[in-house]
């Protein structure tokens, strides 16, 4: 398997940022695991708190059903405090696979100036 694919596969669907560690971009890997890192924690602590306050605020008394965990997880997932960090997560999840030279469906930069070079000649 190509060097590029790999890359791609490890961004996509492991972890973000492993793609660029695995083609030795270190600098930018770092960042985008520890960003990634920062976020999914931001993500799990927001749900959380929101949850455990919408059931404190609505349902305490009562014991939990299925139909009041339904409505509580759908009330947290539409908060914004819960939305803005998690579309900045899925931002920082999608970026890598742009920015990918190897991706597939992109052509690398070395197969670019080849085809400048040719045109040239």
């Amino acid at each position: 398997m190509r060097q590029g694919i790999k890359a791609f596969l490890l961004s996509a669907f492991v972890f973000p940022g492993l793609g660029q560690l695995y083609n030795q971009d270190r600098r930018k890997g770092v960042l985008l695991v520890l960003g990634a890192n920062l976020l999914l924690g931001a993500v799990l602590l927001v749900g959380m708190v929101l949850l455990s306050q919408e059931y404190l605020s609505v349902f305490y008394p009562r014991p939990l059903t299925w139909q009041m965990f339904q409505l509580l997880v759908f009330d947290t997932l539409t908060h914004p405090f819960f939305l803005i960090p998690f579309a900045m997560l899925m931002a920082l999840w999608v970026l890598p696979w742009w920015t990918q030279p190897g991706a597939p469906g992109r052509k690398s930069r070395q197969w670019t100036k080849i085809e400048e070079f040719r045109k040239l000649s």
